[in-house]
Formats: structure tokens, sequence, C-alpha cells
């Protein structure tokens, strides 16, 4: 049980159901944890979860080269408009691909390997990512 807010407590799966925005006490935070995370279920209330994050799937184990990647580092002046510090360019290793005119955000498996590389045009709301992959979920730092 987690306190929620003054007067109020719930389960870790209702409070991930309410941050998705769906009252339903707690089934779509439940989905989301056994989707997610490694874990052992219980039963249809409860799940035994591990901390580890499931990995990505990549069924040929074809990863980004870091010669890709390197190609990759520059700063666009986007980045800037976008208030990006240098320091989160760099902490995310965000890019520029000269060719496609978008900035490059590698997507990295738990042991640091770039499964594959999301882009986002500079010149229009555009987003890519390759066949058969999911816009991933975004994380809290």
């Amino acid at each position: 049980v987690i306190a929620f807010h003054v007067g109020e407590s719930v389960s870790l799966a209702q409070m991930i159901s309410r941050c998705f925005g769906v009252d339903d006490l707690g089934q779509y935070g439940f989905n989301w944890l056994k989707n997610n995370f490694l874990g052992e279920i219980i039963n249809e209330r409860y799940i035994n979860i591990s901390l580890e994050r499931k990995s990505l799937k990549n069924e040929n184990n074809a990863f980004v080269s870091e010669e890709e990647l390197e190609s990759y580092r520059y700063i666009h002046p986007y980045m800037k408009v976008r208030k990006l510090s240098n320091k989160v360019i760099e902490m995310f290793d965000v890019g520029y691909d000269k060719k496609t005119e978008c900035l490059t955000f590698p997507i990295k498996d738990i042991n640091g390997n770039c499964l594959f590389v999301a882009r986002r045009s500079v010149n229009y709301k555009y987003f890519n990512y390759p066949n058969k992959v999911e816009k991933p979920v975004y994380r809290i730092i």
C-alpha cells in the first residue's frame, strides 16, 4: 500500500493506473508491471516483481555499431531550441543524422547495447522508429 496523498492510500498497481490516467482499480497498472518487469504472477491481484526491467526484444542480435553512433555525434541548433543541455545530450547520446535531417536517440538494452536508433525530424514533427518497434515508454529519471 502506498500513501498517494493526504488521506488516501492505494496499491502500487492503482497508483500506476492513475499515473497513466486510467481509473480501473489498478488492473492497467498490474498489467503494466507484468509486461515491463521480470517477476512471478502469484494470482490476479498479486505479482512478485523484480526491479530488473525486461529487455527489449532483439531477435537477430544485430546491434547498432559504435561507428554508426559516432557518425551522429553532432550538435544541431535545434537541440538548443528544445532546451537540451550539453549534459543531457551527452548523457543520452543525442545526435544528429545529416542525411535524414533528424535528431537521433539511441535505444539501448539493459547491457548498454544499442538496439535501434529513434529519430525526430528537425524540420517538422516527424518521428521514426524501425519496423516492428513500438514507441518506447518514457522513464522518469
